[in-house]
This record gives C-alpha cells, sequence and structure tokens, in this order.
C-alpha cells in the first residue's frame, strides 16, 4: 500500500523586538507577571485580551449559554500546565476551567518574524489556523519554535520578577494557581492611541425572533433578523433553567460562509431540535464576523494542500460528502497516486473550516484537516493547513503548508 509522505517547512529567526509600552499586569495567586502587550503586531489579540479583562465587549459563558460582560480571567485557574526541559507552558481563559470553552466567536490569527516563541512570551491558544477565542498561554524559559507562525504571540514578559512568577505557576502545576485580576496601563503615546474596541473584532448578540414548536416533530427558531455572511448561530438548551443543565446543541449551529462568485445564501429561520421533551428552555446567540471569508461547507469544492514540495489534492463532489483524491510529487504535473476519498464530519466558522477525510485504500488512511482561510480571490480562498493523522485513540502532527480552497 502506498503511503503520502510530509516535509515540514522549517522555522525563520529572527532578532527581538522593542518592548511595547501598553503593559498588562496579571496578578495571580503565585504573584505578578508584567506583559508588555505588542499591540502594532497582534492588534486584535491584544484588543481581544484586553476587552475580554476589562469586561467591556460582550461574550458567551460557555457554561450557560448566555451573554456576559463579566471579566473573563478574573477567577480562571492555568488548568494545563508542561513543565518539561524544552516545553513550558501555562494555559488558561477558557470560562469552564478546562480545555474546551471559549468566548462564542474566533478571529484571525497575527504573525510577525519578530515575535516568535522565545522564553516568556504570551500568546493564543488555538485548534488550528484562525481559530483563536479566549485561551492563552504563558510560556517558561525556553523557546518553543515548534509552536512560532501556528500561534499567535502577542505578549513579552520581560521583567525578571515576573520571569519568577512564571515559573511559580508551571512549578505549581495543573490547576495549581489562578488568576486573581488583571489590569492595564498605558506609558506612551502609541500605546495611548490604540483603542481596543476599533479593531474589527466579532459582536455577539441574542438572536430575537420567533419560537414555534410542532409536538413531537421539530422546535424552529423563525428569526426575526436574517442570517448574514459572516454569523454563526448557536444554541444552548435546558430542561430545568438549573445552573449546570445548559447544553450546547451542536445540531443547531448555523455558520453562513462565503459561497463563492455570488453572494451567500441568508438564512431566515433554523430547527433547534426534536420537539419531543416535555419542556425546554433555549438561549439563542449569534457571533457577527466582519470579513469572514471561510465556506460553510466544500461541497464542489478543489483543496489544494501543500505538503512541503509536494502537493496533496482534494476535489469534493457536490454532496460534500465525497470526492477524488490526488497527491502530486515535486513538480509533477501526472499523480503519483490517485484515490477515493469520504468526509464524515466537517465544522466551520468565520475563518476556518476542520474536517475530517478518509483517504480510501492508502496511507494514511485518514487525515484531521484544519484549513485556516485568509484571503478570497475571484475564484479561491488563500490561506493555511494544518493536518493531523491518527495515533492509537488520538491524533498526531503530520504537517503545515500553505493552501487554497477553490471553486
Amino acid at each position: 500500500m502506498k503511503s503520502i509522505h510530509c516535509m515540514m517547512i522549517p522555522l525563520l529567526a529572527a532578532a527581538l523586538p522593542a518592548q511595547a509600552q501598553l503593559l498588562a499586569t496579571i496578578e495571580t495567586t503565585e504573584g505578578d507577571v508584567v506583559v508588555e502587550l505588542q499591540h502594532e503586531a497582534a492588534p486584535l489579540a491584544v484588543a481581544n485580551f484586553m476587552t475580554l479583562a476589562k469586561g467591556t465587549r460582550t461574550r458567551l459563558d460557555p457554561l450557560t449559554g448566555s451573554l456576559t460582560r463579566e471579566p473573563l480571567f478574573v477567577g480562571e485557574k492555568f488548568y494545563r500546565v508542561v513543565n518539561d526541559e524544552t516545553f513550558k507552558i501555562a494555559q488558561t481563559g477558557s470560562g469552564t476551567g478546562t480545555n474546551s470553552g471559549g468566548p462564542g466567536f474566533t478571529f484571525q490569527d497575527e504573525f510577525d518574524d519578530e515575535l516568535l516563541h522565545d522564553p516568556y512570551v504570551v500568546a493564543m491558544a488555538n485548534s488550528g489556523p484562525n481559530s483563536n477565542g479566549s485561551q492563552i498561554y504563558l510560556t517558561g524559559d525556553t523557546a518553543i519554535p515548534g509552536l512560532d507562525m501556528r500561534h499567535t504571540v502577542f505578549g513579552r514578559i520581560s521583567d525578571p520578577d515576573s520571569r519568577a512568577v512564571v515559573d511559580a505557576i508551571l512549578a505549581a502545576g495543573d490547576d495549581g494557581s489562578s488568576i486573581t485580576g488583571v489590569g492595564f496601563s498605558r506609558e506612551d503615546e502609541a500605546a495611548e492611541s490604540f483603542d481596543e474596541h476599533a479593531q474589527g473584532l466579532p459582536v455577539l448578540r441574542n438572536a430575537t425572533g420567533r419560537l414555534v414548536v410542532e409536538p413531537g416533530l421539530a422546535a424552529t427558531w423563525q428569526l426575526e433578523n436574517v442570517l448574514v455572511q459572516g454569523d454563526i448561530f448557536r444554541v444552548h438548551a435546558s430542561a430545568t433553567l438549573e445552573e449546570g443543565s445548559w447544553e450546547p446543541l451542536s445540531g443547531a449551529v448555523r455558520h453562513v460562509g462565503i459561497a463563492g462568485p455570488e453572494p451567500a445564501d441568508e438564512i431566515g429561520s433554523v430547527t433547534l431540535d426534536e420537539a419531543d421533551a416535555e419542556r425546554r428552555f433555549y438561549r439563542i446567540v449569534v457571533a457577527e464576523h466582519p470579513g469572514a471569508v471561510a465556506p460553510a461547507d466544500l461541497a464542489g469544492r478543489t483543496i489544494e494542500l501543500e505538503l512541503g514540495d509536494d502537493l496533496l489534492v482534494y476535489e469534493v463532489d457536490p454532496s460534500g460528502m465525497s470526492g477524488d483524491g490526488s497527491y502530486f510529487v515535486g513538480d509533477e504535473t501526472e499523480p503519483e497516486l490517485e484515490f477515493e476519498i469520504e468526509i464524515p464530519s466537517l465544522a466551520s466558522t468565520a475563518h476556518e473550516i476542520s474536517f475530517i477525510v478518509e483517504n480510501i485504500g492508502i496511507q494514511p488512511g485518514a487525515f484531521l484537516v484544519r484549513l485556516g482561510c485568509d484571503d478570497v480571490h475571484e475564484t479561491q480562498i488563500a490561506g493555511r493547513h494544518s493536518m493531523q493523522s491518527p495515533q492509537g485513540e488520538g491524533w498526531q502532527n503530520f504537517s503545515a503548508g500553505n493552501a487554497l480552497i477553490r471553486w
């Protein structure tokens, strides 16, 4: 059985930037960490952190499905801590105290050759290209080049006392420390002029409309304002209204993605779930993403994934669930491999789309593909991919590189 091979793109090194004069002080149970926020190179990530920390922008509470302006980071534990010799991170900011959770929206990556994973930085956690939300991590005294150009670095920790606090957080391990407060200061004209509310971040609102119930069949939400391109519709449901009873309804998520040359279809109603429960309560929100460029599905699209010098091409049929694959080696115009594919699972947000693809008759037999969508041209979306292949009960990194979605 033939196999697809992967070649990784080499990483670049660069000089350190000058210190930023927009400062965040993260107060923790181990002491204070002063962060030099890089608002010029990573304005989205800095604005997102500031507004969530201050509680000046609406977010989704992932535990209740309701909208809130409660400051996010206060009380959050560092729930994922890795303190190995060559890999040291302390992650926080999910809103759930676990690795899952977020603010109900996503935003794009921001990369800069001078903002790499040097020792003691602050960066965005993500699940693939352009999937940033609210989760962040602090790094320790080692560089982590494997995360460069995959995670947005938006802050540096230069102060020796602050670095000692990071070391203590790492030593405390999972859930061993937490954030008790976050403050900000501006110490030069550029910092004073930075407006965290003017960076084009997503906006959340409650979905106004009317619930229509057909007993035993379906509960449908008739929207007062139709969903348009970039809107993502989410629902949490409960049978009791009690704390801890709210669950997300994944089947009711709707993303109005880019359709291609023609405008995307608007959505005026959404089926929430089967109306077979005695009673059911819903909390429904819409996240508006300005400039969204991801498709909602891959039906009829051609996907080109760079694997080093090679090229993997998926041609998806109009069903969006199957198609054909080709693997090209180097500059060859004839494929080295041709095979059929199936796509059993797909999800999309405003600037990214992810799917599992089963490669029939070759190895690896499946990939988890995450596509970050950056720019739209007349007949294609340009972006980046990260790919994983199966390992045991999980997935392992396989490749990362440039990508195109054509129609």
